[in-house]
């Protein structure tokens, strides 16, 4: 028995060692991805670090920016977002920037969106 439990606990060392962050929580059905500041940022200059206290949301596909209730929540210490969904298709919006890609939110489902902010305002990960 202690052969697992030493394994799991040394298995987590590195994570540990290197300050790695936990990953963003899964939403039982939404929207949740992490949230970086790159070289260049206006907020942060040089690398990249968590985008911690940030209000991200969720707007209708059909209205991306211009949506008059999207629905948001604000990044944790680690730049993580997690944001709950009623069936529909919606874009992620950040930093003045909504997600190129629409996220369709069925029963059950969840999409994660990650986006790195620059320059150029937000960018999000490749559509999946």
């Amino acid at each position: 028995m202690r052969a697992p439990f030493l394994l799991a606990a040394f298995g987590l060392l590195p994570l540990v060692a290197c300050g790695g962050s936990p990953p963003p929580t899964p939403p039982s059905q939404g929207v949740y991805g992490h949230l970086t500041l790159g070289g260049g940022d206006t907020l942060f200059s040089g690398g990249s670090s968590p985008a911690s206290g940030e209000k991200v949301c969720a707007a209708d596909a059909s209205l991306a920016a211009n949506d008059p209730a999207p629905t948001c929540t604000t990044s944790d210490a680690n730049g993580n977002y997690t944001i709950e969904l009623a069936l529909g298709s919606y874009v992620v919006c950040w930093r003045g920037g909504c997600d190129k890609c629409v996220s369709t939110i069925g029963a059950q489902s969840r999409v994660r969106r990650d986006a790195t902010s620059g320059q150029a305002g937000a960018v999000f990960t490749s559509c999946p």
